[in-house]
């Protein structure tokens, strides 16, 4: 039985044979094709292979998303140990975009927000001792204009506020 680790993992690495496909032969053999025809055939594996990269990508991002987030104490949590940092824009905004499509379905006045504890970590573990996923989080969360702080507690965590009239990443310029 393969474990979620396994599975993400599995995901990650065909979408690393997409990328290896596209860049290194497709992309190439199409710059290098001597008729329009041939170009357009290549170029449509190129991007063939993106989508299914991006795929891959999603399914990983998902399976993450499945199984490190947690509620305790009344309070929702994301675990980001583990995730890559090209994983994390894509990881945070589907995570944002189902937290505001919840609260937009609330009805009550008082659930219009909510706080949630991003785990990313201090950067112990990364290289020279660089926080890469929360440095890209904080990059990220600034990009999309939401308000958030570092937890008092732990610096390894940050605090987001969501809001219902948050706009969705599909929804932004």
């Amino acid at each position: 039985m393969t474990s979620i680790t396994d599975e993400i993992q599995r995901y990650r690495n065909e979408a690393r044979n997409f990328y290896r496909l596209t860049t290194m032969k497709y992309q190439k053999e199409a710059e290098n094709a001597d008729d329009l025809q041939s170009r357009l055939v290549l170029q449509t594996l190129v991007e063939y292979n993106v989508a299914k990269m991006d795929r891959c990508n999603c399914f990983a991002v998902s399976l993450l998303l499945e199984h490190n987030v947690y509620a305790r104490d009344g309070k929702e949590f994301f675990d980001m140990h583990g995730l890559q940092v090209a994983e994390v824009a894509s990881c945070l905004d589907m995570l944002l975009d189902r937290r505001v499509s919840q609260l937009r379905e609330v009805v009550d006045h008082s659930q219009a927000w909510q706080h949630l504890y991003l785990i990313t970590g201090r950067g112990k573990h990364s290289r020279y001792g660089v926080p890469q996923i929360k440095n890209a989080t904080v990059d990220h969360l600034t990009k999309r204009g939401l308000c958030f702080r570092s937890d008092d507690k732990n610096d390894g965590c940050l605090i987001v506020w969501i809001d219902k009239e948050l706009a969705l990443s599909s929804e932004l310029h």
